[in-house]
């Protein structure tokens, strides 16, 4: 198993055993962290972003935290990011006993109630971006999502649900989050924050809608600011609690943008007591389910859904991908490109699909199959299994076989018998088409697009929630010993190949024997023609060398 996995069966049945029963969300206290069950967890941190936690007085977020932590190292890519927690000295030495297996910095302040006024810390100063997350935030999801590696490419956005209410409805109902000695009226709450900002704070609150919210982030170098530290200390004289109020109410008065959930796509914020209508929510990839502690927790099914969550976010999410191509369709690259989508997975090439047999696997694995006709593999998960089948034009792919072949064994090429590489292309591109439905969970990869279309690339990224490595397509892969033409010289700047036009490069000693397995089979003609188009056909087809040869 990999070290840096969470123990699936060990953690769901610990976690059933210890939650069930629990009939409210304040109940939460009964929770008991075992430590016995964690392994060391490591991070990637390839993100300028510092996630942080705060924990003040209560020890019972500890065990929020927990959950917070697991829910998101199964679901989101949070090793991407550093892991702060700030806590009062009173805790620092319960919080290094119960995190010490997770490495995440845990930094002793002053006791204070507010993650508003630690963003500024010396600690943070070298990061880009920050996040501030509350710690009953718990992520759901059907994969593991490219959640962080989106926000850090997002500018002050504050993850957030509509409030049925008014702005300013809201802005007053938060009046309560405040020493209630300070307060007289709304006109009074509204004239104090007037007085910090400068401004009628009336007039600079949206008209319509206020926002919920359990995760923001933020430019650091808004904290840096004189203004920040102005506005952060007249609110702690106010004696406020509420993050997202200071958050606000700055920025709107400052003029600095804030997005919306909208800008992350597929991504939904939901109350726990609304989590099964959101985990069932059509494109939904991720949920963050912000149970709101406190008066939305009286709802007598917060406990039955909390048990249902803590048990499935603790399911393997990793999925086996069987990829099926033929020789010389460029899969491999596409592999490697579509590897570089995930935090962790594994690679095992040119496997036997009749005879292989799956066993469970501790991360995202790619399974290839080459030159083989499509058939469902064994496979003990087969909910979480993708097959990925890439197909290249015939003209390039057989001429790229063909030149293999001649570098290999030279004129004997000519006495090889093509008829079932021919007859393995045609049923694959009868099942890219859908003219057949061997396997389900499928993804089709053209090749020719993929190789010269940004815009065909960037929508098979958003199946793997964007992000990828797009170095890598000047890469030449190790695997397959480089080009039937060019070998490895253009390692480096590999989409300056001519690979589609691998046809007019055939050695003229073999051409006749590579063009007439093609030509003198028009159902392959006329596969090409429905995938790849008759313009491209046609100029294959019709070109002097084609019909001259």
């Amino acid at each position: 198993m990999d070290p840096n996995d969470i123990p699936d069966l060990d953690v769901r049945k610990w976690y059933k055993k210890k939650i069930n029963g629990i009939d409210k969300f304040h109940t939460v206290r009964k929770l008991k962290i075992d430590q016995d069950l964690i392994p060391e967890i490591s991070w990637k941190q390839d993100l300028s972003l510092a996630l942080i936690y705060c924990v003040w007085s209560q020890p019972l977020y500890f065990n929020l935290l927990f959950v917070s932590l697991i829910s998101q190292l199964k679901w989101t890519d949070i090793r991407r990011t550093t892991v702060f927690l700030f806590v009062s000295e009173e805790l620092y030495d319960s919080a290094i006993e119960l995190f010490s297996k997770f490495n995440i910095k845990i930094v002793k302040i002053e006791c204070t109630f507010n993650k508003y006024s630690v963003v500024d810390h010396p600690a943070l100063q070298s990061f880009q971006k920050i996040v501030v997350c509350d710690c009953d935030t718990f992520t759901f999801g059907c994969k593991r999502h490219r959640f962080y590696a989106k926000l850090s490419n997002s500018t002050n956005s504050i993850l957030m649900m509509d409030e049925p209410d008014s702005a300013l409805k809201v802005f007053y109902d938060r009046k309560c989050l405040i020493e209630p000695s300070l307060i007289e009226s709304d006109e009074f709450y509204a004239h104090c924050w007037s007085k910090i900002l400068g401004k009628d704070v009336t007039k600079i609150i949206p008209k319509t809608k206020w926002y919920l919210s359990c995760m923001g982030c933020f430019d650091s170098s808004i904290f840096a600011s004189e203004e920040w530290r102005g506005h952060v200390k007249q609110a702690l004289e106010m004696g406020t609690w509420c993050d997202e109020t200071v958050f606000l109410t700055f920025a709107w008065a400052n003029g600095i943008p804030v997005q919306t959930l909208e800008t992350l796509p597929n991504v939904r914020i939901a109350r726990i007591h609304h989590a099964f209508e959101a985990i069932n929510s059509p494109g939904l990839d991720l949920c963050l389910l912000h149970p709101l502690h406190g008066k939305y927790c009286e709802d007598n099914r917060v406990g039955q859904i909390y048990d249902v969550l803590l048990e499935e976010i603790t399911e393997s999410d990793n999925s086996v991908y069987m990829c099926f191509a033929l020789q010389r369709s460029g899969y491999h690259a596409i592999i490697n490109w579509i590897r570089s989508h995930l935090d962790d997975s594994g690679y095992l090439n040119d496997r036997i699909a009749t005879d292989y047999k799956m066993d469970e696997v501790d991360v995202s694995t790619f399974l290839s199959f080459e030159n083989q006709n499509i058939v469902a593999v064994d496979s003990p998960r087969k909910e979480l299994d993708y097959y990925i089948l890439i197909l290249r034009d015939p003209f390039n792919c057989f001429a790229s076989q063909f030149m293999m072949e001649f570098n290999k064994s030279g004129l004997k090429v000519l006495s090889v018998d093509w008829r079932a590489k021919v007859e393995t292309w045609k049923q694959h591109a009868l099942e890219f088409l859908g003219d057949t439905n061997i396997v389900k969970n499928k993804l089709c990869v053209n090749y020719n697009e993929w190789f010269s279309s940004v815009s065909y690339r960037a929508k098979l990224s958003e199946f793997f929630n964007g992000n990828p490595n797009d170095t890598l397509l000047d890469m030449i892969p190790t695997e397959g010993g480089g080009s039937s033409f060019d070998f490895r010289r253009f390692n480096g700047r590999a989409r300056s190949m001519t690979v589609l036009e691998r046809w007019k490069q055939v050695d003229p000693l073999i051409y006749s024997k590579y063009r007439d397995t093609l030509m003198f089979d028009p159902e392959i003609i006329n596969l090409a023609r429905r995938v790849f188009g008759d313009a491209f056909v046609e100029y294959v087809i019709q070109s002097e060398i084609w019909t001259l040869t």
